[in-house]
């Protein structure tokens, strides 16, 4: 995908407008961390998951058995 995986440090910084602006990811399964970690990267500070289990992973942790896919590394990866 060519996608930077940080923001160019050459850049004039992110507006703190910008920067502080509020996100809400719902549900904390893979293509949430993802975001939240791009977004993060980019400069933006007011980045929030909201899950409602009290473990993140998605479909990875609730509908994938455990012989196929290690809860360990999964909360390692998270």
């Amino acid at each position: 995908m060519k996608i930077k995986q940080i923001r160019d440090p050459n850049l004039a910084p992110l507006d703190p407008k910008v920067a502080n602006t509020k996100i809400a990811l719902i549900g904390a399964g893979s293509a949430s961390l993802s975001c939240a970690s791009f977004l993060a990267r980019l400069g933006y500070n007011n980045v929030h998951i909201f899950e409602k289990h009290n473990y993140a992973g998605g479909l990875v942790t609730n509908e994938i058995p455990a012989n196929r896919s290690n809860h360990e590394d999964v909360e390692w990866e998270i």
